[in-house]
């Protein structure tokens, strides 16, 4: 880590935590895994006052740690985990376009807390929209749980590692720190739980009688019985985000180089494999031109031979984005997310992959603009700047016809989450001389 980082590091943590939970993360960055003792004794600060900066960093998953042989437990900082917090405000930026107010507010108390239980977010987030509404108006939980479910069901949200049962046994002694485990198989999945009720506003009185709530609630806590999701815990899966702006940027990049049909195409091949391939996969699963066929948006005039002449297109490009892994079901095709010539994957028309895909592929920012939280999706500007253009650049490729050349006007591109409806608008046929090269047969419908 360069010492810009880790300045930046040191800054951050400082901004949101405070001083004496960000001079324990320098700590930690500087001279790696460290045990408790030694933290403490070497920023000069009481071991208790350490112990609750770790429980803070760990909450939000900024320092892991990890037993050792001799039964030590060490305590290392996760430097480029620290350094997401400064994509924060467009994960909740994403999270608002696609899910309305709820999924943003749902994203950033988790991003606040580090992780939350379902019940105790919904309730949360119930209340804090409930102040915004007016007078007589209320969120109900049920409203909240179901945008809560959407983003589980496409990923971004995730469950939190937990202690397994069954180890606080008096034969067998606890181990020094618990190893946290979870079966993928349950990584999404949501509890059924029956969240009944409405968002309360706060009252003005609640403020004086400060302590009278508070006595209150002593009174009533030990009869209360803990929530039925009392400790499952979710967080923000920070990979499934990036991935979602990886996408975006291959949308555009297609889109400028060949046409919209194109772009479209490439977003159907990533829409059916956006969570059934890995964030870290150096291409998505295979699949045929029949299923990309049938999964076409509703509507979208193109035939099944002009489909199959745009994937050959796609797969003979120099960019690779598509690629061609066999040649059964009528052709089995990929997307790869990798730039080639830069040390990322790219699947050859032969089937071949490269390299393991890097985590931090570098993905220009969209243009965000007013109403994109209406549409479901960014405004792309096909011009300077552009995130295909960017990829371009990065490559040498001269810039290629991108849709209607006479229309120069911002272009919406959609995500490519399957819940929304919205479509990108069809635009000239742009590939039409390189199809009429392949022999594209007399009469096919214009696309």
């Amino acid at each position: 880590m360069t010492q810009a980082e880790l300045k930046l590091c040191s800054l951050l943590l400082r901004e949101y935590f405070g001083d004496i939970v960000e001079a324990i993360g320098t700590f930690l960055i500087r001279s790696g895994p460290q045990p408790l003792r030694l933290i403490a004794a070497d920023t000069g600060l009481l071991l208790d006052q350490v112990k609750k900066a770790l429980c803070v960093l760990i909450q939000h998953n900024l320092v892991g740690y990890q037993v050792q042989k001799r039964g030590l437990v060490e305590y290392e900082a996760r430097c480029r985990r620290v350094l997401r917090i400064l994509r924060y405000p467009r994960y909740i930026y994403t999270a608002k376009s696609l899910y309305g107010d709820t999924g943003e507010l749902l994203v950033e108390e988790l991003l606040l807390n580090g992780h939350m239980s379902m019940s105790a977010l919904v309730r949360k987030v119930a209340d804090r929209l409930t102040e915004t509404m007016e007078d007589g108006k209320t969120m109900d939980y049920s409203e909240v749980a179901n945008t809560f479910v959407c983003l589980v069901d496409t990923h971004f949200v995730q469950r939190c590692p937990l202690v397994p049962e069954g180890l606080d046994t008096p034969e067998v002694p606890p181990p020094p720190a618990p190893t946290l485990v979870l079966n993928e198989k349950d990584m999404y999945t949501v509890p059924r739980l029956n969240l009944v009720g409405k968002g309360k506003r706060r009252r003005s009185c609640e403020e004086e009688d400060g302590e009278h709530q508070a006595k209150k609630q002593k009174q009533d806590g030990g009869s209360t019985e803990p929530p039925p999701d009392d400790g499952i815990y979710w967080q923000v899966n920070i990979d499934r985000f990036h991935q979602h702006f990886r996408d975006q940027a291959i949308v555009s990049a297609v889109a400028n180089r060949m046409d919209q049909t194109s772009s479209e195409i490439v977003r159907t091949m990533l829409r059916m494999s956006e969570v059934t391939t890995s964030s870290y996969a150096p291409y998505t699963q295979p699949l045929s031109s029949n299923e990309i066929f049938r999964s076409l948006p509703a509507g979208y005039n193109i035939g099944k031979q002009v489909l199959d002449q745009y994937l050959t297109l796609l797969a003979d490009d120099p960019l690779e984005f598509v690629g061609k892994a066999r040649d059964s079901g009528g052709g089995m095709f990929t997307v790869s997310p990798g730039i080639p010539g830069h040390g990322h994957p790219g699947v050859h028309r032969g089937g071949e992959v490269r390299l393991p895909l890097c985590p931090d592929l570098p993905v220009a920012p969209a243009q965000e603009v007013p109403g994109a939280e209406a549409s479901g999706g960014f405004c792309h500007d096909p011009g300077e700047g552009s995130q295909g253009h960017a990829l371009q650049n990065a490559l040498g490729e001269p810039g290629g016809p991108a849709g209607d050349s006479q229309n120069s006007r911002p272009r919406s591109l959609p995500h490519l989450l399957p819940v929304h409806r919205e479509r990108a608008g069809r635009s000239a046929h742009a590939a039409a001389p390189l199809l009429q090269e392949r022999g594209q047969p007399h009469g096919a419908p214009p696309v």
